[in-house]
């Protein structure tokens, strides 16, 4: 199998794809050229070391559980170009396996290395359509195997879910997957999605190794992330971690599993996962991209958010840290774990209709005529629905803030078991935003 296929693909309703090539060598199936060099000779001095190395070696003892595990990463990483990356010499994915190859293990887990696969979606506006062109057209050569293709997207928002959805439903996705079950059918696979920014692996898929030891094989896994030292928003990004893993070990899908660094269990049988990152169910203003596809994995789920090695990235400008209330509150609900009572539910919707009797009882005032404008479609109002939605975000951020707030009174608002387990996580995040 080739190393990599280069794909270009666009992203629109017309489903038109042209396909390009280049022969490599795979670093699945083939040697690198410069692991194919013949090794020189051993001098006699260096024969004679061996022999004595040979004989004084002790009987090897047997591997450990943690050694007996052999399981499959399959990353999927999405390149945003610009005409800045485009115009540096080396490939941004050459970078990105060169650093992977460096920091994503431990040492002594170096022969894991022939255990991942990357696949790589190089996207960006149509508008930059040439810097696409340029910065897929750049050579890579690398020990792990890899798959790149390309695709631009229409409009000037980025389709966020759209870009991840591509690359996990992608041929060269479902591709390696088949090459990891060729001899074992029931091989082990994991989804692990990274951004394209990481700025150093921190030895994580050695932490996953260590997590799906000790949790024996969690459906989802995420250790976070943290900003790099020098970052004026280091520990702020290391207290956001924090919370999260505190709220996880209570409410483990109360808190949000952050797309520069999580893994799905691929079920046994598909060649990506079925579930989606634009589940057309959700706010189509939402750009949340791992909840839509959690909020779906859940029905299978055994969830770990783990106190061992993140990944560390980028500085972000968005500062939505889980420290603030308010941001804390979205991510508990945002794999919808917790469902407003009936008697909460009823108490909203009276609320609404006063609200509305009272509008209506307002003598209006009167304005002077105007040109009559043209009439435009309605938009839609928020309903009843929409209203009980929004609903959990007061009552989370109260939850989080307030400490006289009783377990009773929070079931009065949510149902169990997710009221207990919400209540547990914010009285622990509170003790540990407190010290």
């Amino acid at each position: 199998m080739r190393a990599h296929n280069k794909d270009k693909t666009k992203m629109s309703t017309s489903d038109h794809q042209s396909h390009k090539e280049e022969k490599d060598p795979s670093a699945m199936n083939k040697q690198s050229e410069n692991e194919g060099e013949k090794k020189a000779g051993h001098s006699s001095t260096d024969q004679i070391t061996d022999g004595v190395t040979k004989l004084s070696i002790e009987e090897p003892t047997a591997p450990s559980d943690r050694d007996k595990i052999r399981v499959k990463f399959l990353i999927n990483v999405p390149v945003g170009v610009t005409p800045e990356m485009s115009g540096r010499p080396e490939s941004h994915c050459q970078t990105f396996l060169d650093l992977l190859r460096r920091t994503a293990f431990k040492p002594e887990d170096e022969r894991r290395y022939e255990d991942i696969a990357v696949v790589f979606g190089l996207n960006g506006n149509e508008s930059d359509k040439g810097a696409i062109d340029t910065e897929f057209d750049k050579q890579i050569t690398s020990k792990i195997a890899f798959r790149k293709f390309c695709f631009p997207w229409p409009g000037n928002d980025i389709p966020y879910r759209k870009i991840r959805e591509t690359i996990k439903n992608h041929e060269h996705t479902r591709e390696f997957v088949k090459l990891f079950r060729t001899d074992n059918l029931e091989c082990i696979i994991y989804f692990c999605f990274f951004d394209a920014d990481t700025v150093h692996f921190n030895h994580v898929l050695s932490s996953y190794i260590d997590v799906i030891h000790e949790h024996k094989y969690p459906t989802v896994m995420s250790t976070g992330y943290v900003f790099p030292k020098d970052s004026e928003n280091r520990e702020r990004s290391e207290r956001d971690r924090q919370v999260r893993i505190k709220t996880a070990e209570h409410f483990p899908l109360g808190t949000y599993y952050p797309e520069p660094n999580f893994c799905v269990f691929l079920p046994l049988g598909e060649h990506t996962l079925p579930e989606k990152f634009d589940c057309s169910e959700r706010d189509s203003n939402n750009n949340m991209e791992s909840p839509n596809l959690i909020t779906q994995v859940k029905n299978r789920c055994k969830a770990v958010f783990a106190d061992k090695n993140p990944v560390v990235t980028s500085d972000s400008k968005k500062n939505q840290f889980h420290t603030n209330p308010r941001t804390w509150a979205t991510s508990a609900y945002a794999h919808k774990e917790l469902k407003l009572t009936e008697e909460y539910i009823q108490e909203i919707k009276e609320k609404k209709r006063k609200e509305k009797e009272t509008k209506e009882e307002k003598p209006k005032e009167e304005k002077p005529k105007e040109k009559p404008k043209e009439e435009k479609p309605k938009e839609d109002v928020p309903n009843d629905g929409r209203a009980r939605n929004m609903a959990h975000i007061p009552l989370l951020t109260d939850l989080l803030k307030d400490d006289t707030i009783t377990e009773t009174q929070n079931r009065r608002h949510f149902k169990r078991p997710g009221a207990d387990q919400v209540f547990k996580a914010a009285r622990a995040v509170r003790d540990l935003i407190e010290q």
